[in-house]
């Protein structure tokens, strides 16, 4: 879901868990990081929903709580 890379966010093509409705525009590479004590999130486009599976949204909470607590030290 996340990565380091700034090459590699944005859309993928790809309907890993098939596609969710006529809207769905497919998989979506994210990165979570730190600007100037801000948590933001990266799409690489813009984004009018974004539909997660239950482990998926588990790993975005994780990933968004870890940068949180990154920020604060």
């Amino acid at each position: 879901m996340t990565n380091d890379r700034d090459d590699d966010i944005g859309p993928t093509g790809r309907y890993p868990d098939d596609k969710l409705n006529p809207s769905d525009e497919g998989e979506l590479r994210v990165k979570i990081d730190l600007v100037d004590g801000r948590v933001v999130i990266v799409f690489g486009k813009p984004v009018n929903w974004v539909g997660l599976l239950p482990h998926q949204a588990e790993d975005l909470a994780v990933a968004l709580l870890t940068k949180a607590r990154e920020a604060t030290r």
